[in-house]
């Protein structure tokens, strides 16, 4: 376990120079528990990356263990012989910082970078590795966890994640950097003029719809139906890219889904409507939000302001769920508060309080028939 006083300490002088991070820890200082959960441990580096909640602290995801990683994974690599590395990103907080540290640090360490220019899915960092002839990608994401966490995910030349014998041999290198001293950067604009980073060609986007468009085993079919799909692309990076190659093979009739989700709390009914109403103005063709409640009011408050967004606000339909077992009732009822739509699980349950598709539909059907 981690000197937890000391480290600290270390962290309230390194970090002065970012006002952000610095403040965050001086709020805490006077909360041992909270001290305690930033700096007990360090994030472990896997064949899964790094993982963790944002903040200041040796047990947080910030500019410094992201720093501390990428100085580590540079070594790594030029133990190896060097090369190159493509980066990627999604529309989570920092992701964007994240990516840029990482290229400016890489760059810094003599590895050439390929920078993807605006959030891109993970397949298509996996194909440039693979297509540019890199060493290594990069993903800043955290996948499907809620919005306080990021991750930092590493790949290997073939484009999958890292082996446990490399991820072990890169995370001894990181273990060996020094979080605020041991850490090479340089100018994102100056590498980015020298060539040092080149953002990925749409070339290689282009490439990879092609690919995606030669795999259809029946494209005939495409022609002659009308297949409406509905499509939600969760933390955005797959909006783009899923809906240029469906309509690029054919399909015309494409719905998408923004989706907002909260799983530790339920906002105020004035919070969620602000959601809704931003997600409508983005140009979703369905907006959703699904909210966790810590007991029953929470629950009405959802749908009292699926109600309000639905008679007063609404242009297009909305999808509104409480998850959980206090939240069953939402996934029931909520059509009478004017939620268009209902999810049921045709198998294992992919959200907490999802109901069997056949049970939903034998409770939607008897309440159809009563009201």
């Amino acid at each position: 376990m981690n000197n937890v006083k000391e480290l600290y300490e270390i962290w309230l002088k390194g970090t002065e120079g970012d006002a952000e991070l610095h403040a965050e820890l001086e709020a805490v200082s006077d909360n041992e528990d909270e001290i305690l959960d930033r700096f007990y441990r360090n994030l472990e580096f896997g064949t899964a990356g790094l993982r963790g909640v944002l903040g200041a602290g040796t047990n947080r995801m910030n500019t410094y263990t992201v720093g501390q990683a990428t100085q580590g994974l540079a070594d790594y690599l030029n133990s190896k012989g060097g090369s190159s590395v493509v980066i990627g990103y999604d529309s989570r907080i920092k992701s964007d910082v994240f990516a840029k540290q990482s290229a400016k640090i890489l760059a810094a360490n003599g590895i050439k970078v390929y920078l993807y220019e605006k959030i891109e899915p993970t397949p298509f960092v996996s194909y440039a590795v693979m297509r540019l002839k890199c060493a290594s990608g990069i993903v800043i994401t955290a996948s499907h966890n809620p919005s306080k966490y990021n991750g930092y995910k590493c790949y290997d030349p073939r484009g999958y994640q890292m082996t446990e014998e490399a991820a072990a041999e890169t995370y001894a290198y990181i273990q060996k950097t020094d979080m605020f001293t041991g850490i090479k950067a340089t100018d994102f604009d100056e590498a980015l003029a020298k060539g040092l980073i080149e953002y990925v060609s749409d070339d290689i986007l282009e490439e990879y719809y092609a690919l995606c468009l030669q795999r259809p085993l029946h494209p005939e079919i495409v022609e002659n139906s009308d297949v409406k799909i509905i499509y939600s692309p969760l933390n955005g990076t797959g909006n783009i890219p899923v809906r240029t190659v469906l309509e690029r093979a054919g399909y015309k009739n494409i719905k998408v889904v923004i989706s907002n989700h909260d799983f530790e709390r339920t906002p105020a009914k004035k919070e969620i409507l602000t959601r809704l109403q931003r997600m409508q103005n983005l140009g979703g063709d369905i907006q959703k939000i699904a909210v966790m409640p810590v007991d029953k009011t929470d629950v009405l408050t959802l749908l009292s302001a699926t109600e309000e967004m639905a008679s007063t606000y609404a242009t297009t339909p909305i999808v509104t769920m409480s998850m959980g077992k206090l939240g069953v009732i939402s996934r029931t009822c909520g059509e009478y508060f004017g939620s268009d739509i209902t999810f049921g699980s045709a198998g294992e349950a992919s959200a907490p309080g999802q109901i069997p598709a056949e049970s939903l539909n034998i409770i939607l059907n008897k309440m159809h028939e009563l009201f």
